[in-house]
This record gives C-alpha cells, sequence and structure tokens, in this order.
C-alpha cells in the first residue's frame, strides 16, 4: 500500500535511495520510455508515480525532485511563489490549516509564523511531514479530523478546500470543507483558498478577493476575513512583486484605433475587478472579451502592470502572412480566440523563415501585428 511505503520514506536512507531512483525514472519518462518497460516491482510502481508528479511541479517548487504527491496535490498544491507571498502576508501569526493535503503553503507559512496543519487522509499526512524535510520547514502536522481542534483554536484559519473534479460551475458550498460552515461555527480570523475561476457572485464570503497570477497566468484566489482585509479586492502579480487594492467597480475605455503601443493589463486585475485603478493611464479600447482587454496608447508606460507589445502592422486576414514576411516573422502567438489554434499557427509558420515572435491581435474586422516587449529591456 502507498501508506506503508511513504512511511518507509522517512527513514533518510530509504527515501535517498528512492529519490536516486525517482531521478532515473524522470529521465525514462522524458525519454519516452512506456510504463511497462520502467516498473520492476512493488516499490517501482509508487516510485514511477512520485516521478510523474515531481514531472509535474517541476516548474512549481525549487526542490521539486525531494517532494512527493499524488496526482491530486501535483495539480493543486500551493507553488513556491505564490506560498511565499502569502506567507510574508500573514507573517507573525498562530495559523491552523484545515485539510494542509500535501502540506506545501504551510512550509511556507512556517518561515514567518507558526502553523499546524490537519490532514484527514493519511497518504498526504505522510507526505507533508516528507515535504518538510528538504524545506527544513518547522510546520506541525497532525493526521486527524480538524473539528477536533477548532474549538480551543484563536488564530487564524486557512484552508485550501477539495475542489469536486466533475463541477461545471465552481460554488462555495461544493467545497470541502464548506467555508462557509466554519465560519458560522468559529469566528476566528480566516483566509480561505477559492477556485479563481470561480464566478464573481458565487463569491458568497465576506471580505477581501486577492487574485494572484504568475508571469501573467492566474494561479490563486484567496478570501480574507474582514479583519484580515488591506482593501475590498486586489491583484497580486507574481514575481514582479506588483499590487493593485481598490474598490472594485465597472469601468468603460473609450473606443479607439490602434496607437504606437498595445497594452494587456495583467488578468488578476481584471479578474479583481480592477481596471478603475489603471485609469490613469491614456489608453483607448481596441477590443476585449472574459480573457483579455486589449488598450492602446501613443506612450509608453514602462510601469503597467501587464505586457506591453510594439504595434507594427494592420491585416486584413487573407494578407496577414504578406505582413509577416515583410515584418521577419519566425512564429506568431494569436491573442485572440482561435479555432484549432496549432493547426492554424503552424500552417502559417511554415510560409515563414524570419527571426522575429510576432503576436496578433484582433480589432472589429482587421488583424494587428505586435512585437512584444520585455521589461527587462
Amino acid at each position: 500500500m502507498m501508506v506503508d511505503f511513504l512511511r518507509l520514506c522517512l527513514d533518510d536512507d530509504f527515501r535517498y535511495r528512492v529519490n536516486l531512483r525517482s531521478e532515473h525514472f524522470i529521465n525514462l519518462i522524458r525519454s519516452g520510455y512506456a510504463k511497462n518497460k520502467i516498473i520492476r516491482n512493488e516499490y517501482d510502481k509508487y516510485i514511477y508515480e512520485i516521478a510523474k508528479s515531481r514531472i509535474k511541479v517541476s516548474g512549481k517548487f525549487s526542490k521539486y525532485n525531494e517532494l512527493f504527491f499524488d496526482e491530486y496535490a501535483a495539480s493543486y498544491s500551493t507553488p513556491e511563489i505564490p506560498g511565499i507571498y502569502r506567507s510574508k502576508r500573514l507573517k507573525n501569526n498562530d495559523i491552523l490549516d484545515l485539510g494542509s493535503g500535501a502540506g506545501m503553503q504551510d512550509i511556507f507559512f512556517s518561515m514567518n509564523s507558526h502553523v499546524t496543519g490537519i490532514e484527514i487522509d493519511e497518504n498526504r499526512y505522510l507526505m507533508s511531514e516528507l515535504n518538510k524535510i528538504p524545506y527544513k520547514s518547522k510546520a506541525e502536522f497532525i493526521n486527524g479530523d480538524a473539528n477536533n481542534f477548532l474549538k480551543e483554536f484563536d488564530g487564524i484559519i486557512f484552508s485550501d478546500p477539495l475542489r469536486p473534479g466533475s463541477s461545471m460551475e465552481r460554488t462555495v458550498n461544493e467545497l470541502i470543507p464548506n467555508p462557509l460552515k466554519i465560519i458560522s461555527k468559529y469566528k476566528n480570523k480566516y483566509a480561505f483558498d477559492l477556485p479563481p475561476q470561480m464566478s464573481w457572485d458565487n463569491i458568497i464570503i465576506p471580505g477581501e478577493k486577492e487574485y494572484i497570477s504568475i508571469n501573467g497566468k492566474l494561479n490563486r484566489l484567496t478570501v480574507y476575513s474582514m479583519d484580515l482585509s488591506l482593501s475590498a479586492s486586489s491583484a497580486v502579480m507574481l514575481p514582479r512583486n506588483l499590487i493593485i487594492r481598490g474598490e472594485p467597480g465597472d469601468y468603460k475605455f473609450e473606443k479607439t484605433d490602434v496607437k504606437k503601443y498595445i497594452y494587456l493589463p495583467d488578468i488578476s486585475i481584471i479578474y479583481a475587478r480592477l481596471l478603475n485603478e489603471i485609469s490613469h493611464y491614456d489608453l483607448g479600447l481596441l477590443n476585449h472579451d472574459q480573457r483579455r482587454y486589449i488598450l492602446t496608447s501613443y506612450n509608453l508606460y514602462n510601469d503597467f502592470p501587464g505586457e506591453i507589445y510594439r504595434y507594427l502592422f494592420s491585416a486584413h486576414e487573407n494578407d496577414l502572412v504578406k505582413k509577416l514576411k515583410e515584418n521577419d516573422a519566425k512564429r506568431i502567438f494569436f491573442r485572440f480566440n482561435v479555432d484549432d489554434y496549432y493547426k492554424k499557427k503552424n500552417y502559417i509558420e511554415m510560409e515563414l523563415n524570419g527571426s522575429r515572435d510576432i503576436y496578433i491581435f484582433k480589432s472589429d474586422d482587421f488583424l494587428i501585428g505586435a512585437e512584444k516587449i520585455n521589461f527587462s529591456n
């Protein structure tokens, strides 16, 4: 059983040998070897699953090749960058994590606070005990039912609830444990992770809504109780460490023609409904959908919280390849919804032999080509 294998991994020598074999399996998996060509015995079945999970989290954790996850924990555990950010935000506190999973957020909490994670699943409890070893974490983990520990606790309650995989639209009531039930029973300060794509109207927990993005991709939504809130809504852009706070509200940019520069506000700003907080920039609207706003200006704002592009050309679809060739294109990236995205992208790139990456936007009935401006430049 997996639980027996994880208990063995608590032994330093056994864990060292597992990590070596896992690294070997990772190399074989990445080289295209089939599962039945890798597994030779009972322990290999567990090491193979660990190796697959380590591949999945290799971009999330600096010590990924020493960590233990199952498939769910590998998908939903808090990555290192937002984990450390939230540790700093809630520093110098006593934190109780209900349903601590494989323990990663608590490992980061323990850098700045005292934290106890309660996990009812024994496999994940053992994973958390193993995961704190490479980080030399002081987090405490308990295998048990969180309800047995809440009554005497007077600090911050944190929870990243389990999310049913079959749900079409996320709601608070389907999460396990249910944050609303926790709040109704215990009046502690709280911070709850919710599915970041959850509809705004379904977020019925009172407090600050904090949306976190990593390199422009939405990663986390945390709701903080009123006594922990710093604003009604916030957008946190990592690893740039840009934070926008304010009152959510509707803001309409004036429709305009394309100008010298194109701006895409960070996705966290859109979900936090804080476009009004960037209204001081002189920006007009080219187009928008649920995922992005495409704005434009004659001015270059290096401090803009999002992506910046330099306008190159406009074209109708039947002239696109010609314009791309004229602008020395090698690769293209569509910044609007496209049917058969990769098929269309590859078909066009077969016609190109230039040296530039060009991004394609849509405005009304024509296409716009632009070159991305890196913040480091």
